[in-house]
């Protein structure tokens, strides 16, 4: 890519007194009904497409008000609320929210969530729970079941995605695959050895092909096969999102 051809990209810069809660922000989505939202230290708000309206969770939340959003395969917003007694909320439009239980295992704990992602099984969301270094949890219709990283040798979980109805792990120990229907089943994504651990995922919706990045290399994961893209001597690379 050469940098030089690339036009200049018109920015607008939004503050706290366009209505956001905080100029700190953890986290950024957008619902099926086009409404943009994000979750900051001073709470969670959605742009209407005028101003900016902060969402209330106190009747549903006892937790921190920032957290994890993230957009289901339906468009519903849901948002996972770290804290003392963490929280897990489906939106269904604008201020109505709806507490969905979380498992003993993580609400008997304090935690510090690090990825929340999405899938749909049969017309219902599958919601998966990334907690550092290397437990995810993942719901079910007999409630929430561990998926069996420490078995297969995992220490640190990287990254967290959905990809079709699976979803993909990135660790320190190579890039994993289960099924969002059966997710006690866990392999590993792809045979090639990366230079080192894929840090991060993500996957460009045009051609449905799975993009990751490694501390000096970029692969695209398409047709089974991970294709080095790019590769660099002493060149660094931070994580991406292409959508």
């Amino acid at each position: 890519i050469d940098l030089a051809t690339i036009k200049p990209i018109d920015m607008e810069t939004i503050l706290e007194s366009d209505g956001l809660p905080s100029p700190d922000i953890k986290s950024i989505t957008q619902d099926r009904w086009g409404l943009v939202w994000v979750s900051s230290r001073g709470g969670i708000a959605f742009n209407n497409g005028l101003t900016w309206e902060k969402v209330n969770l106190d009747t549903l939340a006892t937790s921190s008000s920032d957290g994890i959003l993230e957009t289901s395969p339906q468009g519903n917003v849901w948002a996972l609320l770290s804290g003392h007694q963490p929280s897990l909320l489906k939106n269904h439009f604008c201020h109505n929210w709806e507490s969905v239980p979380l498992p003993l295992e993580i609400t008997s704990t304090h935690r510090d969530f690090y990825k929340l992602a999405l899938a749909e099984v049969n017309e219902k969301t599958v919601v998966a729970i990334a907690i550092l270094p290397n437990l995810i949890f993942v719901s079910t219709d007999e409630g929430w079941t561990q998926v069996p990283l420490a078995e297969n040798g995992v220490q640190n979980i990287n990254d967290l995605l959905t990809w079709d109805d699976r979803f993909i792990v990135a660790t320190s120990q190579g890039v994993y695959s289960f099924s969002a229907a059966n997710p006690t089943e866990i392999s590993s994504l792809f045979s090639t050895v990366p230079p080192n651990p894929a840090k991060c995922l993500s996957v460009n919706n045009l051609d449905n092909s799975l993009w990751m990045v490694g501390e000096d290399w970029i692969g695209v994961f398409a047709g089974e096969k991970l294709e080095f893209l790019l590769s660099s001597q002493g060149e660094r690379f931070t994580c991406f999102t292409d959508h």
